[in-house]
């Protein structure tokens, strides 16, 4: 069940991901860095800016940024 859960939200997500951005990326963040599994630059830096976002208690734009960073790489488990 759970398999076929995220192989869903994985063909969910490939299929929207010619959409708009769902988040844009915010200046002066700091440059906090937690390396996930990734080859796409971009989602790499959503996440990174979803993990700063979350750390300050900006858990709605955290999880835009998070959700941004899945858009553009499904693969990262992370993201999600």
């Amino acid at each position: 069940m759970l398999t076929a859960l995220f192989t869903a939200a994985l063909l969910t997500a490939s299929a929207t991901s010619q959409e708009a951005p769902i988040a844009g990326l915010l200046g002066s963040m700091g440059d906090h860095h937690y390396k996930v599994t990734t080859e796409k630059p971009l989602a790499q830096r959503f996440f990174d800016q979803g993990l700063v976002l979350t750390y300050g208690f900006n858990h709605l734009e955290a999880e835009l940024s998070f959700r941004e960073a899945a858009r553009r790489d499904p693969q990262c488990v992370m993201a999600w």
